[in-house]
């Protein structure tokens, strides 16, 4: 009877240290026990960042396609307002000339030449612009393969760009290159609203704001922080374009009371 009971005890502890070596054996790293899996989990990582870094080239040259669309847009929006023929209608009455309009540059200084620029200045302003271009598709060839295109900094380092070309350039010269590059330039009057210091300045519907406190304006956005950055109470210089001439109005520091609408014309 002992020996039975000796022997059921070893039983027992047989199969209870058999049973902790199974576990033992199941805890421990899946990497030396099942590399066949680790290997096959590490590819498809791969894979995902490989389609990661496709999916934000994509989204990088979505943004330049965006870009280039809103600046054809804004073309053909001055030619409706000009009244000049479309790229199609202009292919269709003259057949024999072929459609350049695909193939113009996003950097137009033929149109510098025809405004009365010097060809010199207008291919150092195309040198000047192709400079800042370069860094632009270096920044997003960086921020997309270190996974911040499209964040704040993205914005911030564009923004640092355009700020810096802007410091680089005189007045003249930056209102040239705005010229070229078919953006807008100039802010245009459409109306004064009633009682405002802008009525009693003498401002009047299709006028363009030049100048405000001696500092050039190319967008309504710069009109309004000049305006906003201003003392009230302070008389203030603005110069405007009145039918072809330039007049010199004063109002007091702070809002004018315009309703404004943002234009392409060619530079003065």
């Amino acid at each position: 009877m002992r020996w039975e009971w000796v022997a059921g005890a070893g039983a027992g502890a047989l199969v209870l240290w058999i049973a902790s070596c199974g576990l033992c054996s199941e805890s421990r790293d899946p990497a030396q026990t099942t590399p066949g899996r680790t290997d096959a989990t590490r590819a498809d990582e791969r894979g995902a960042e490989r389609e990661l870094a496709s999916l934000r080239i994509a989204l990088a040259q979505e943004v330049e396609a965006r870009e280039q669309l809103a600046r054809e847009v804004a073309a053909l929006r001055d030619q409706i307002g000009s009244g000049t023929n479309s790229p199609r209608e202009s292919a269709a009455s003259s057949p024999e000339t072929p459609n350049r309009s695909a193939q113009r540059s996003m950097f137009d200084g033929s149109s510098l030449i025809a405004a009365g620029i010097a060809p010199a200045d207008a291919q150092e302003l195309r040198s000047r612009w192709e400079g800042s271009e370069l860094e632009k598709i270096q920044l997003i060839d960086r921020a997309t393969r270190e996974g911040w295109l499209g964040t704040a900094k993205y914005q911030q380092e564009l923004t640092s760009i355009d700020a810096s070309l802007r410091g680089d350039l005189n007045e003249a010269d930056y209102d040239r290159y705005l010229y070229a590059t078919g953006r807008n330039n100039r802010a245009r009057i459409t109306d004064v609203l009633a009682n405002s210091p802008g009525e009693a300045a003498g401002f009047k519907a299709g006028d363009t704001v030049l100048s405000y406190d001696g500092k050039r304006v190319f967008s309504i956005e710069e009109l309004r922080e000049l305006a906003t950055s201003s003392r009230a109470g302070d008389t203030i210089r603005v110069e405007v374009l009145h039918d072809g001439e330039v007049e010199t109005l004063y109002v007091p520091g702070g809002p004018i009371g315009l309703m404004l609408k943002p234009e392409h014309q060619a530079p003065r």
